[in-house]
């Protein structure tokens, strides 16, 4: 596997990327099986994020929130009627904050996804499949995790 990304912004404000990735299947086969697997797929993503008000009051859930969007472009290690699947979607996405109890070096974050695409080809007796994906994630940063000055 091959890849290569670029990323530029302004830390705490925005940011953006994009990357590209190229895989070789050639040796890969299942039980000496090569059948409907392609010699190599490639991938290509883009993204961005970014804060409504990084230096808003604690508190401001909305102007804090990391907002998050990208799109990608890549075909499938599968292959049907020896045509390569290709497969595309876009991605967005937001990151809140969460307070709980502990002062303040007590912090988390609620993050939310959501990714829609497709994949398959359109032709005659071709496969098509469109899915939807949703994620919810939370991310722990408590007083446990910051080195002691003094033991």
């Amino acid at each position: 596997t091959f890849s290569l990304g670029a990323h530029y912004g302004k830390s705490g404000y925005w940011n953006i990327g994009v990357d590209y990735i190229n895989s070789n299947w050639k040796d890969y086969a299942f039980m000496n099986d090569r059948m409907n697997i392609a010699e190599q797929t490639s991938r290509v993503a883009l993204g961005g994020e970014f804060i409504p008000n990084p230096n808003a009051e604690k508190g401001r859930f909305f102007k804090t929130a990391n907002i998050r969007g990208g799109a990608y472009y890549g075909t499938d290690h599968l292959m049907m009627n020896n045509e390569q699947l290709d497969y595309m979607g876009a991605t967005f996405g937001a990151s809140f904050p969460v307070r709980t109890g502990g002062g303040l070096n007590s912090f988390g974050r609620l993050n939310l996804g959501l990714d829609v695409g497709t994949k398959g080809n359109i032709g005659d007796n071709d496969i098509r499949h469109s899915y939807t994906k949703f994620s919810v994630g939370f991310t722990f940063n408590d007083i446990w995790f910051i080195k002691r000055k003094f033991d």
